[in-house]
């Protein structure tokens, strides 16, 4: 990735800058709103959120803790963009984890 400034003291710049990592930004949350439409990308971060086990309680008292919070510090941030993104598909990821819980208890 190219450097947006090549001179920090040059203020239109950094401004133009600004505006760039600006319009990045909401680009890619369009982007993410417009796959949380799709149930199939649903069910596949539904699935990588587990993997980072955003939906699991830990106390470990030795190393792995380290790569464990790192692990789920990666899926909490997916959720947090989600949310940002598209409310209404996270919801719909969220209603998976609780049909996926209300199986595993109900047998």
């Amino acid at each position: 990735m190219k450097p947006l400034v090549r001179s920090a003291s040059d203020p239109k710049q950094v401004k133009s800058a600004g505006k760039q990592e600006r319009w990045e930004e909401k680009q890619m949350f369009r982007e993410l709103a417009e796959l949380m439409e799709d149930p199939r990308f649903q069910r596949y971060i539904y699935r990588y959120l587990k993997f980072c086990e955003v939906y699991e309680c830990h106390l470990l008292n030795n190393s792995s803790i380290y790569t464990t919070q790192g692990v789920r510090y990666v899926g909490n941030r997916m959720m947090e963009e989600m949310k940002i993104a598209n409310y209404a598909g996270y919801l719909k990821v969220l209603e998976q984890e609780k049909k996926e819980y209300e199986e595993e208890f109900n047998q």
